[in-house]
């Protein structure tokens, strides 16, 4: 319809002006019918003049408070997971050090462990951290070392605590685990020098090596007898056994 079109360009004249007042009185005239379409003009022109009056308060007091929460959990899941990248960092550099050092002495201090994750990490970065406790809230009772299978089972416990009174969100216990293998004596480089080395063979009990894998001393085949049945029986080679 041409008149919207002619009225969304239209310019809304001031309320008090002459031209307001004349368009006013126009549209409250008795004769408004007597021309349809200058009637519809003037009524959409006063449609679109008129000025609605609203608010956001209310939508907005809504919104907000979740947009907060959202950013806030944002912020301190990446916090969560720095922390936690961090205390795994400083457990591996620890086992570093015990592991060489368990091969002398199978025996580690949760004390000493928790020590060198601490200075592997930084002291500083753990107090101002969500950790409970900063660097004092770092446990590692769990480390021990099994002699047997030659490793070391390290743990760190720790307690996360997100710091937002108004929701009085509770902490929650974490643990990062790891498994070193003792030191052995062996170097990477090592490794290739073997090759050039003269092997050796040696059996379960023995106490003499022997330079060749198809010598008989390495499989020996012995089992009891009795003495009246020794004539009756013969060697691999078909010869008689001698007393």
């Amino acid at each position: 319809m041409p008149f919207l079109s002619y009225n969304t360009h239209k310019l809304c004249p001031a309320k008090g002006s002459k031209s307001y007042r004349k368009e006013h009185d126009a549209y409250k005239s008795p004769n408004r019918d007597a021309d349809p379409v200058n009637s519809v003009e003037k009524a959409s022109a006063s449609f679109f003049c008129y000025q609605w009056k609203g608010s956001v308060t209310l939508e907005t007091a809504l919104i907000l408070p979740f947009f907060f929460l959202a950013v806030i959990c944002l912020v301190y899941r990446l916090e969560i997971t720095a922390v936690q990248t961090n205390i795994r960092a400083g457990l591996r550099s620890a086992g570093k050090e015990l592991a060489r050092e368990a091969a002398l002495v199978p025996v580690v201090s949760p004390g000493d462990t928790a020590g060198r994750v601490v200075d592997a990490i930084g002291a500083a970065r753990l107090d101002r951290s969500l950790v409970k406790g900063g660097s004092a809230g770092i446990d590692c009772s769990k480390t021990w070392v099994n002699p047997m299978d030659g490793k070391l089972y390290l743990s760190a416990v720790y307690e996360l605590m997100i710091p937002i009174p108004v929701f009085h969100i509770p902490g929650w216990e974490q643990e990062e685990k790891l498994t070193v293998k003792i030191w052995n004596g062996y170097e990477a480089d090592s490794f290739g020098s073997l090759q050039q080395e003269e092997i050796v063979y040696i059996t379960e009990n023995g106490v003499v090596y022997h330079k060749s894998p198809n010598c008989h001393y390495l499989e020996l085949s012995i089992r009891p007898v009795a003495a009246d049945a020794v004539a009756g029986l013969r060697n691999a080679d078909g010869s008689r056994y001698q007393p």
